[in-house]
């Protein structure tokens, strides 16, 4: 259709495939973001003696399940935060583009 239009590369660029890939991409935005959060609280947990989650596991080590617990929340409460951050600029970069997200 574009072709038959006439649209310039540039128009057909920015008025067809951004507008289609934007939803695509902030999906895998989300997914990676939220892969790489678990990754770095696992490395945590084996290789860095001030992370979240070597803190997770020596509470649970030490037997103190409140605070293994309350360490977890936290950890949930960061992974929401960044998915939250992620939706908004999604949200924000689609409104901008007119694009439906």
């Amino acid at each position: 259709m574009a072709f038959a239009l006439g649209l310039p590369p540039h128009d057909r660029v920015t008025k067809i495939v951004l507008p289609a890939m934007v939803p695509r991409l902030f999906v895998a935005l989300r997914l990676g973001v939220s892969i790489a959060l678990v990754v770095a609280v696992t490395v945590e947990i084996a290789a860095n003696p001030h992370g979240m989650g070597y803190a997770m596991m020596i509470a649970q080590q030490s037997l103190e399940p409140a605070l293994m617990i309350a360490w977890l929340f936290w950890i949930a409460v960061v992974g929401f935060a960044v998915n939250a951050l992620a939706l908004w600029l999604q949200r924000s970069v689609a409104r901008r583009m007119g694009v439906v997200a």
